[in-house]
């Protein structure tokens, strides 16, 4: 067991800032504590057929490489509209512009939004996110994952879906902590602690394209560290524990 240091630093995520952390020094209660720790990821927009597969620390032109698949698309669909429009007027051709009606449908339609650490949130979003981190840390503070009366300490990365009314859609483990029941007590915590309000009509600066649902990729860490003393969480925000 770690030794208690007398003034530790504890990383804190700043609104406005996510995922970007400093070192702030606080004095903290004598006695040992667990807490939870959630590290966000920027907002992307994922194109069609897109299935989060596996959670990384984001690389910093993901955004990038996702916004030239986009204009890709746009292109490509730009070209067979010409090559439909240069057809021989025909059963075929009418086919075929359903079909190109349908694509275009698709990929017009709101998409969902990753979150990775290049983007820039707007305040209403970082003021959002902010409140639903509290809320997770407090809840995985107050119950953490036991087995025969020994806390469990690890690390785990879940993706959480969020409809635009701030409800949980689904939780899915996507890089596991070694431990079962520490990867089936995540999604509990995250049930217990949603709904979060609704949504931002804007999750990210200069992206007004609509969305369908937020995902939160999120790492959760239940550490023997010590745990400053705890900001005043009103009892209406805290999680409803089974």
């Amino acid at each position: 067991m770690a030794k208690p240091l007398p003034n530790p630093s504890i990383e804190r995520i700043h609104p406005g800032k996510l995922g970007q952390t400093s070192r702030v020094k606080r004095w903290t209660s004598p006695m040992k504590q667990c807490r939870i720790w959630t590290l966000s990821l920027a907002v992307a927009l994922a194109p069609i057929g897109t299935a989060l597969a596996h959670a990384e620390t984001a690389a910093p032109n993901v955004e990038q490489k996702i916004q030239r698949m986009e204009k890709d698309q746009e292109a490509l669909l730009r070209k067979l509209q010409r090559d439909i429009q240069s057809m021989e007027d025909s059963p075929r051709k009418e086919e075929l512009k359903a079909r190109l009606n349908e694509i275009e449908r698709r990929i017009r339609a709101p998409q969902d939004l990753y979150v990775s650490p290049n983007s820039k949130f707007t305040p209403l979003m970082a003021a959002y996110y902010e409140r639903m981190k509290r809320r997770l840390e407090d809840c995985g503070t107050r119950h953490f994952p036991m087995r025969n009366a020994q806390k469990l300490h690890g690390r785990a990365t879940a993706a959480i879906t969020l409809d635009r009314r701030g409800r949980l859609v689904k939780t899915d483990i996507v890089d596991s902590s070694g431990e079962r029941l520490i990867d089936r007590h995540i999604p509990k915590l995250v049930a217990a602690s949603a709904p979060f309000g609704d949504l931002p009509a804007e999750i990210v600066v200069d992206r007004s394209r609509p969305y369908r649902n937020l995902i939160v990729v999120t790492q959760f860490a239940f550490t023997r560290d010590e745990k400053p003393l705890p900001d005043d969480l009103p009892e209406a925000e805290r999680c409803r524990w089974p």
